[in-house]
């Protein structure tokens, strides 16, 4: 705390003006931010990569294969339904 104790006294403030700055919301706001902001490591800001998963180069899924798909998973919820007791009846 020293050094920011420091710089609050290079600032020279009078009273009024030590006041003024002590009960102003957005000076205890903006403090805050510069805290953080200052505080905050940068530990992994060069350590952004591409992702490896997605995708095939060129690959766009044709509607056919969505309609396989989809039909796929109404499938499985067909089975799901009636081997689950339904919730609506409660």
């Amino acid at each position: 705390m020293t050094t920011v104790e420091a710089a609050y006294n290079k600032a020279g403030l009078d009273d009024e003006r030590a006041q003024r700055l002590n009960e102003s919301p957005e000076f205890v706001e903006e403090l805050r931010k510069l805290i953080e902001r200052y505080s905050a490591t940068n530990q992994f800001a060069d350590e952004e990569t591409d992702s490896e998963y997605g995708y095939l180069s060129g690959y766009t899924p044709e509607g056919e294969d969505l309609d396989r798909q989809i039909a796929v998973l109404r499938n499985c919820f067909r089975v799901w339904e009636t081997s689950t007791p339904s919730i609506s009846n409660r």
